[in-house]
């Protein structure tokens, strides 16, 4: 008999697959000063348009891909989906370590994403049917952490490994763990049934027994049915948008940051890969410390104010991170030419509040849409916060660095200054969209309740989708042990969006 892994040793795995995904996500950014070199110093002697578009094109084919696999994912088996595509991913990093120019890496980068996307869209639903709504939040938030972790590595990693041999040693020692994890992963783990730790009460009023919900009894319906479906989902949507913020921020930190500091403080030609690989440093150790940390905060204030399905807190604890970490990361630009010391504050102060976001915002995805909807639904929102999000901001920041040093009298460290400010706004942006989303929560997620209960029904017979499941009169409500009047804050499923 096959040995099967534990859920706790499963989800040790996802972390570690999503610390190694982060780790190739930032090594970009920790060599990008050795690619800009000239051919003749190692490098492909790229600007800032160029390292922009570089930075982007992972991201764009990671979040085109990514509903595709989402979709995939509510339908097929998902142990599948993430072997293939971390196989892809593997193999495409180590081609970038073989690139003989900025046009074969520009390419090989592209194909990264193919394999990311199949991972980063399935893995959250898996801890999702593993663990209960009361237990997730802590199990996301361990998986989250490797988001922190794994982007601190990757700066770490990148930029030791150039400084030591070069720069194309940093593509060399993701591959072959990602697929050693990738393996055992697939060959002794067991995947659960999707929804399999949902409970619904057999009374809406939560007064009477408990009653599990059976994924595979759940309807399933066509691409475009279900994408109509979620995007139906006002907290969903609103949630969405505000996500999308937060990439455009992190993309742009992310993806700047060290070249920014350095460009600022590495003037010194002779001491110049000391001080790079220093910031690196200091900037992967404290998005290391703050990442984890907020992550935790973000999933204990989670754990604690929104077990409860009349709880809108998910949203709000996002928001509330995103005005706070807004005026740091405001500072983390405006100060270096000042002081690094008040510049490291701000940037860990920031990237803490931040991290409050990631568990919530996770929680809150999984439990306004149904588990037969989950995969797709990561992967819409996996969509357009990368399209919107980190997709674009590297190279706009790129793009606006660029013209303000030709066209104006700035130096190169000037001119990325000026083109970084306009990222705290987005936190603010960000802030106000899961306000609007704290609105919907509460009615969408017992909307879900609803359906789940509806689709089961009894002995196990499934019936044909309503006018009552898509937000209307709901026959179900006849099992309560009194009227429940309709939610004006759910979202309207319409019954003509059924094919």
């Amino acid at each position: 008999m096959m040995l099967k892994l534990p859920r706790i040793l499963v989800v040790c795995l996802l972390f570690l697959i999503n610390l190694l995904n982060y780790m190739d996500r930032l090594t970009i950014a920790g060599i990008l000063s050795e690619l800009q070199l000239s051919p003749s110093e190692g490098g492909f002697g790229i600007t800032d348009n160029e390292a922009g578009i570089l930075s982007s094109i992972f991201v764009s084919t990671y979040m085109v891909l990514s509903p595709v696999f989402g979709f995939l994912g509510d339908r097929v088996p998902r142990k599948i989906i993430l072997a293939v595509g971390v196989l892809v991913w593997a193999v495409s990093t180590m081609l970038c370590s073989f690139a003989s120019s900025y046009s074969e890496l520009l390419v090989f980068r592209s194909m990264v994403g193919f394999g990311e996307a199949s991972y980063a869209t399935i893995a959250p639903t898996l801890i999702a049917d593993f663990y209960p709504v009361e237990q997730r939040a802590t199990a996301l938030a361990f998986y989250f952490t490797a988001t922190p972790l794994g982007s601190a590595l990757g700066y770490l990693v990148a930029g030791e490994m150039a400084y030591l041999f070069n720069w194309r040693w940093a593509f060399r020692v993701t591959p072959p763990l990602a697929i050693l994890f990738t393996v055992i992963l697939f060959f002794f783990a067991e995947e659960p049934p999707r929804g399999a730790t949902e409970v619904v009460p057999l009374s809406m009023n939560d007064e009477a027994e408990d009653d599990s919900v059976d994924g595979d009894k759940l309807n399933l319906r066509d691409f475009l049915t279900d994408l109509r479906l979620i995007w139906a989902i006002r907290s969903f949507a609103y949630s969405t948008f505000a996500f999308t913020a937060i990439t455009f921020v992190s993309g742009a930190i992310s993806g700047w940051g060290p070249t920014f500091l350095q460009r600022m403080h590495c003037t010194d030609a002779a001491d110049a890969g000391r001080c790079k690989s220093e910031i690196n440093y200091k900037f992967g150790i404290i998005g290391s410390i703050t990442g984890v940390a907020g992550t935790l905060i973000g999933a204990v204030l989670s754990q604690r104010y929104a077990r409860s399905s009349n709880s809108n807190s998910d949203p709000v604890i996002c928001g509330v991170g995103l005005l706070a970490a807004a005026p740091f990361i405001y500072l983390a630009v405006f100060l270096p030419p000042i002081s690094m010391l008040y510049t490291w504050i701000s940037i860990f102060l920031g990237e803490l509040f931040i991290g409050f976001t990631w568990a919530p915002a996770t929680a809150m995805l999984l439990y306004v849409t149904l588990p037969t909807q989950r995969s797709f639904a990561a992967g819409i929102q996996t969509l357009t916060s990368h399209l919107l999000g980190d997709a674009l901001s590297p190279f706009i920041v790129g793009w606006l660095a660029g013209n303000l040093y030709y066209n104006n009298d700035f130096t190169r460290g000037k001119a990325l200054q000026y083109a970084l400010y306009p990222t705290s706004a987005f936190a603010i942006i960000g802030a106000v969209f899961f306000g609007i989303s704290a609105k919907y929560v509460i009615g969408d997620r017992r909307m879900v309740e609803i359906q789940e209960h509806e689709q089961i029904g009894s002995a196990g017979v499934l019936p044909e989708p309503s006018e009552a499941y898509f937000g209307q009169v709901s026959s179900s409500l006849e099992l309560t042990e009194g009227p429940i009047p309709k939610d004006t804050d759910a979202s309207p499923r319409p019954a003509d969006q059924i094919s």
